[in-house]
């Protein structure tokens, strides 16, 4: 560890800072005083977190020794001082930046709050209020859908304003975070707010090469913005230790009902976590105990949560394939014992198989060869956003927009037909989060509209792959994105072998595999109308094909 020496005693002695000293001592290319300028921060920062407990006072202190400090901790149990090492220092400076700040949009004084929340009011000249553009609009908007028509701030209920704050405080961390920075320039400002909002936002947000590059210069330094931005993210979910339960379960869950909330504020559930060897890598244990039956039902929700989060934060790690950013955390073992009460854990479950029944009823209108249709205008959509891309990147596009189909006839009705197309593929990422989950089509989100591509999808539903269980049993499908739509992806193999089995993944493919999407569909004969057979499918390809 490096010499303390130069480190504020009110920093925390903690991996992080020491590695940023170290680093700092040798980065004589630039006149930055990395210390220094994050000491200001976090004394900024330090002196409004208290408001946070003016909203929440039933929440544990919210200062710097309970909110802050643990949180660089955490971060030294998550990453360890290997990480830190593979990390630069604008990079390790820019991680506690974003552990410090990405909650101060939570803390808002009651100057502000009288401002936003009334509607004739006229901004003092105040340099310390900071507010969102158009935020008295935007409150009487969100005021508005939860049933308040109001004239005054004294008629806002405090349920309301914390959901406000609660929704709006990451917007409100960056724009603080780029208010601090902003005479320092360098990159300073965008990359540290930018990583403060992060936290709160969809992992499709995350994935954007726009807002978080792998590859961000900063301070004559190349960052990786989308690492650190996971890092924050990761680190703030993973802080359950006891005196910061209670504010997690609502900052992550939400809760509406005040009982459960001052149940949590007087239960300290969890303990800190730790991260033990685990196989090759390591798992992020976490310890503790509640008598409390409702208690134990949302920390299982929080479980369920952290789980997602840790799966997300690693797929978006692993995509970029950088082994700097690569976490050695498999999995959550969560031991969270019931103390004087039998446990009883019981949710909605899905019967796959029955639900596929039902949509393919009910969209379809049992017609087995809809799924022909379906890979037609999933082909389309995969050409036409490839075409885009390549314009974009003023590159070619001659000769582009072959859909190739085969029918292979064998015994008993079977068939197996083989759907091609030079569409821009699928990664990983893509498959996960769009493919596999029904209803969620990748053409009608937020990620896609945020590509800013001028075409006009056709896919609607998100349920065209599942149509091809109609006539089949299993689906083959071998795709590679196009390397121009960033992050970079290996080609992918990928058989589903049935609609409620795991999906069976291989991506050592050769490197030559072309660009674009092939489907093999094992078409069951016993599928098909009792009058009809497989021979039947050419005919329906070529009215698919017509309309």
């Amino acid at each position: 560890m490096a010499s303390s020496r130069n480190v504020p005693r009110t920093l925390p002695k903690c991996e992080l800072i020491m590695a940023i000293s170290k680093q700092a001592e040798s980065k004589v290319d630039i006149d930055f005083d990395f210390i220094g300028c994050l000491e200001q921060f976090r004394a900024r920062v330090s002196a409004e977190v208290s408001h946070i407990n003016v909203l929440f006072p039933e929440f544990t202190p919210h200062d710097e020794k309970n909110h802050l400090t643990p949180l660089l901790h955490v971060a030294d149990k998550v990453l360890t001082r290997t990480r830190y090492e593979k990390m630069n220092v604008v990079e390790l400076f820019l991680l506690a930046v974003g552990l410090y700040g990405h909650d101060w949009g939570m803390a808002v004084s009651g100057p502000e709050r009288e401002y936003i929340t009334s509607p004739e009011m006229k901004i003092t000249e105040n340099p310390d209020l900071l507010f969102l553009p158009n935020e008295q609009v935007s409150f009487k908007s969100f005021a508005k859908q939860q049933g308040i028509e109001h004239q005054d701030h004294a008629e806002v209920p405090d349920a309301i304003w914390r959901e406000y704050v609660r929704q709006t405080h990451g917007q409100r961390s960056a724009m603080r975070v780029r208010k601090f920075f902003e005479q320092m320039g360098g990159g300073l400002p965008g990359a540290a707010s930018r990583i403060c909002e992060a936290h709160v936002l969809d992992f499709e947000e995350l994935q954007r090469y726009d807002l978080y590059p792998p590859d961000f210069g900063v301070l004559s330094e190349t960052v990786n913005l989308r690492a650190i931005s996971v890092y924050v993210r990761l680190i703030d979910l993973l802080d359950l230790s006891d005196h910061r339960t209670p504010y997690v379960l609502w900052k992550f869950a939400a809760p509406k009902d005040s009982r459960s909330k001052m149940e949590w504020a007087k239960h300290a559930a969890l303990n800190p976590i730790t991260c033990p060897p685990h196989q090759q890598g390591r798992c992020i244990l976490v310890d503790g105990s509640t008598e409390d039956h409702e208690v134990y039902a949302a920390l299982t929700d929080l479980k369920l949560y952290c789980e997602e989060q840790l799966r997300g934060c690693n797929d978006i790690l692993g995509q970029m394939n950088d082994r700097r950013h690569m976490l050695d955390l498999s999995h959550i073992h969560w031991r969270v014992a019931a103390r004087n009460f039998e446990p009883i854990s019981i949710q909605f479950e899905f019967s796959r198989k029955r639900m596929f029944e039902i949509l393919a009823d009910e969209i379809y209108g049992g017609d087995p060869y809809v799924f022909l249709r379906e890979l037609l205008q999933n082909s389309i959509d995969a050409i036409k956003m490839r075409i885009e891309v390549l314009i974009r990147n003023n590159l070619p596009t001659q000769g582009l927009g072959t859909i190739r189909v085969s029918v292979d006839h064998q015994k008993d009705g079977h068939a197996v037909i083989t759907w091609t197309d030079d569409g821009i593929g699928m990664d990983e990422f893509i498959v996960r989060n769009y493919l596999a989950i029904a209803g969620k089509s990748f053409y009608r989100s937020d990620e896609f509209k945020n590509e800013g591509l001028k075409m006009d999808p056709i896919s609607r539903f998100g349920v065209g792959i599942l149509s091809c269980f109609m006539v089949a049993d299993r689906i083959e499908i071998t795709t590679r994105k196009d390397p121009y739509k960033p992050p970079y992806s290996n080609p992918l193999k990928i058989t589903i072998p049935a609609v409620d089995k795991q999906f069976r993944i291989e991506s050592s493919l050769p490197a030559e595999t072309q660009v674009g999407t092939t489907v093999r569909v094992f078409v069951d004969g016993k599928k098909l109308p009792a009058s009809q057979t497989a021979n039947s499918i050419i005919w329906r390809l070529l009215i698919t094909s017509q309309r």
